[in-house]
């Protein structure tokens, strides 16, 4: 019933996507959507109402001009506005509107006033605050729905006309229609600017993970609190998990449209007004619920998102005990520090962040100490999957505090991390893979592989790093999975079994073209395995026989990986889960084999590459035992090989500097996205006029100079914080009329400035191509000499974790002794 919902709600989705997608972005077709599905619900929902309260009279058959219809008008007015909290006219149902545009009618000044009379007619009752501006962000009148009122009102009614054939099964608390309608849309536009829209909303597994954490032997919430709350789904998702019907929601959320539809979700899901609090505001700037406690708080805030960490914030309660802010550019543990304040003494709080959270250094450290060692309120941290989330693929984790922990109790560790299902563009956490992890808190002891319950004396010997790995001994598989991973930017790890159309051990009577496309595994005495694509003259009875997909596998392709350290490794991974490499199975085989799999085209060029190279070697292995009798031939070979050479020394450097990013950001390593240009400022808001941002380039010079005065770093400048490599294009043509080398004089007449030219000698800047993109990377050796940037004298060094800190000073003063004694004079 359900997945045939799903379907239909998809089939109708599709239909106003060609209707609307010609007009407006993909951001603006989201907000109409849901906004003219919002007003169906209304709807329906009080057309239905009111026919039950009048018995035998369709509600819609009501005369509005009579005086009788006047008077039932009026009451079921007021029994609507207690109930319900909005009143509508018969004239204004969906269906009406919509029915009277198919006819030929011009509905688009009936649809406004219909909107505008929803939100009028809470006004004095208790729901004006939830019906408040609940449709500004669905401007019929605008130009992105046409440039006349005729092509309006045309393009309205085939949209309405879509809409109407969505059924929202009023009678099942099952379906979640304005939820299954935003993943859809989401989902529809995530190579577009739609994938944004990720920001507000958590994936429908991922809030299930989170609700059953804070319902867990606290079925009986009183209230739940999100400080993100997107567009509510999370909320919801605990009112599901939790066994009380009068559970109170409460959220603040910042983006005023999707504030809305937080609004808009809890009254599709019946929630009665007087049940749920929905505020417009900057939760770490201007709280809205500060004074309340709550018995539950699940929260999926913007991940490393800036915020002002302005000092006065040591002086507020929420803050204040901890000593330190976080992070300027990473607001990760302001919004933990804002959650716990808002916990109530008996409740639990289950928080999705980035795994940085776990080990980061400096202020963040320091926080996370103060959690662990001085409040002993963390009591969780849970891996899970890279890629689950719309708009970002980085690994995630789940940090769960309570308050009301014992002294002794430990904190669970659980690796999460391998399961789930490969969706098409996100990775899906199966309902079996959060029994498992629901399970494992619920019993809270070690569990191979998967879970750990460590001591206090565990996290302080590990120096208050939460990092999961330092915790959890993983099976050899998954660090060869993580290995693979780490090695490949492009092409993640996938399981063989799922390209295998068939398998035997070998016999050397069966026909050739039994073994087209095969690769073989031969059983060893060593720990080293014997794999081919074709048989050989050491293939015996008691090797495997896998026959691979030809269009998606080339199994001269898996024969090179499997002879490598990393492939090898894997099968004695095979062998050991079936008892050691005498007694390797087929179906261990079968169960384990993982390798990277890129397209088939791909894999061909790595065969003919090897195969070119091999040839290679073998005419200069030739050469080289008779050059000495080719004396005229060695000028014009010398040439070659050394084009050669530098071609591979420059395809090496390439794969380095990919590598580096790859690492992500540490105390040797930083990324920016752009060196002038304020981004973020330029795709989120359409008015925001473009600029030369002073600040953003301050920043750059900032980390040179802390490389300088540390160990020395690369700096990337169009790399994302998120290890995606953007280029500087949009500068350079933004900036310096289309020209690189103009960019790199502007650039290295600010380091003159700014930083001195006495330290040319220890910075190269470069300009590479990677990924056909072009990125400034700036290498930094540490100087001789200790560097002060700008003419305030600033003084900057890298933290452990990657952060630039301003020190000033004693602090300065014996770093300087430590790092440049001898330029130094006591």
């Amino acid at each position: 019933m359900i997945e045939q919902h799903q379907q239909a709600l998809k089939k109708q989705l599709w239909n106003i996507a060609n209707t609307l997608r010609s007009n407006m972005s993909a951001d603006d077709f989201r907000e109409y959507t849901l906004g003219l599905i919002f007003y169906k619900y209304l709807s329906e929902k009080l057309n239905h109402y009111t026919d039950e309260l009048l018995g035998g009279i369709k509600f819609s058959a009501i005369d509005e001009n009579s005086e009788e219809g006047k008077e039932i008008l009026e009451v079921l007015q007021k029994e609507s506005l207690d109930k319900l909290g909005y009143f509508l006219k018969p004239s204004q149902l969906f269906h009406v509107i919509a029915e009277a545009g198919v006819n030929g009618q011009f509905i688009l000044d009936d649809v406004c006033d219909a909107l505008h009379n929803i939100e009028q007619s809470a006004q004095g009752a208790g729901s004006t605050e939830d019906f408040d501006g609940l449709f500004d962000e669905l401007d019929l009148n605008s130009r992105k729905l046409g440039n006349s009122l005729t092509a309006r009102n045309k393009l309205l009614v085939r949209t309405l006309e879509h809409v109407d054939n969505i059924d929202f099964h009023l009678e099942s608390s099952e379906i979640d229609i304005l939820g299954d309608a935003y993943e859809y849309l989401i989902g529809m536009f995530a190579s577009g600017e739609g994938k944004k829209a990720g920001e507000f909303y958590t994936p429908q597994m991922a809030s299930k993970l989170l609700a059953k954490l804070v319902t867990l032997n606290n079925p009986n919430l009183q209230s739940v609190y999100d400080p993100t709350c997107g567009s509510g789904s999370l909320l919801l998702r605990v009112a599901k998990e939790a066994d009380s019907p009068d559970l109170k929601f409460y959220g603040q959320e910042v983006n005023s449209s999707t504030y809305s539809l937080a609004r808009m979700n809890m009254i599709m899901h019946d929630i009665h007004y007087s049940r749920f609090d929905i505020q417009n505001g900057n939760t770490l700037e201007e709280p809205a619920h500060i004074d309340m406690r709550f018995s539950a708080v699940v929260a999926n805030p913007p991940f490393s998102m800036s915020w002002s960490a302005n000092p006065q914030y040591l002086n507020d309660e929420r803050f204040s005990e901890y000593g330190k802010l976080a992070p300027k550019s990473k607001a990760d543990f302001a919004f933990v520090q804002h959650m716990v304040h808002q916990l109530d003494d008996i409740g639990t709080m289950a928080v999705v962040l980035p795994h940085g959270i776990l080990f980061r250094g400096a202020a963040e450290k320091h926080i996370r100490q103060h959690l662990i060692k001085e409040k002993n309120y963390v009591d969780a941290v849970i891996g899970l999957p890279a890629n689950i989330f719309w708009g970002t693929s980085i690994p995630t984790c789940v940090l769960v505090l309570k308050k009301n922990r014992k002294i002794d109790d430990n904190i669970l560790f659980i690796d999460a991390s391998q399961g789930f299902d490969k969706g098409t563009a996100n990775n899906i956490i199966r309902d079996e893979d959060i029994q498992r992890i629901i399970e494992a808190v619920s019993k809270r002891q070690s569990i191979d592989n998967f879970a750990f319950a460590a001591t206090q004396a565990d996290i302080k010997e590990n120096d208050y790093n939460l990092n999961i790995p330092l915790y959890i001994d993983a099976s050899p598989q998954f660090h060869y999975l993580q290995t693979l991973k780490e090695q490949l930017q492009e092409y993640e790890p996938e399981q063989l079994s799922d390209f295998i159309v068939q398998q035997f051990s070998y016999r050397n009577d069966l026909p050739e073209d039994h073994f087209d496309n095969t690769l073989i595994v031969a059983r060893s005495k060593t720990n080293q395995f014997l794999v081919s694509s074709k048989p050989t003259d050491k293939s015996k009875p008691s090797d495997f026989v896998f026959v691979f997909n030809q269009e998606d596998i080339d199994t001269r392709y898996l024969e090179l990986f499997f002879q490598s350290n990393l492939g090898q490794s894997i099968l004695s991974d095979c062998a050991a889960k079936s008892g050691g490499v005498l007694k390797i199975t087929l179906e261990s085989l079968h169960n384990n084999l993982i390798a990277p799999i890129p397209p088939l085209d791909i894999q061909q060029a790595c065969v003919e590459s090897n195969n070119a190279i091999d040839n290679f070697l073998k005419e200069l292995e030739g050469y080289k035992k008779d050059i000495i009798f080719k004396p005229n031939r060695s000028k014009e070979l010398l040439a070659k090989v050394n084009a050669t050479l530098d071609y591979v020394r420059d395809t090496n450097k390439i794969e380095r500097l990919l590598e580096m990013i790859r690492v992500g950001e540490n105390s040797v390593h930083e990324f920016k996205e752009t060196f002038s240009l304020d981004l973020k400022r330029v795709e989120n808001d359409s008015n925001y006029k473009i600029k030369k941002e002073g600040t953003i380039e301050h920043s750059s010079l900032k980390t040179i100079a802390a490389f300088l005065n540390a160990r020395g770093g690369t700096l990337f400048v169009g790399v994302s914080d998120d290890q995606k490599i953007s280029g500087i294009e949009r500068d350079v043509n933004q900036f310096h009329l289309e020209s690189v080398d103009n960019f790199l004089l502007h650039f290295k007449n600010l380091v003159k400035n700014q930083i001195g030219e006495s330290f040319y000698p220890f910075i190269q800047i470069d300009i590479e191509i990677l990924q056909s993109k072009q990125v400034l990377v700036v290498k930094c050796t540490k100087a001789n000499q200790p560097c002060f940037l700008g003419k305030e004298q600033h003084f900057y060094v890298r933290s452990p974790s990657g952060a630039t800190d301003l020190i000033a000073g004693k602090i300065m003063w014996d770093y300087l002794q430590a790092h440049f004694v001898n330029t130094i004079k006591n």
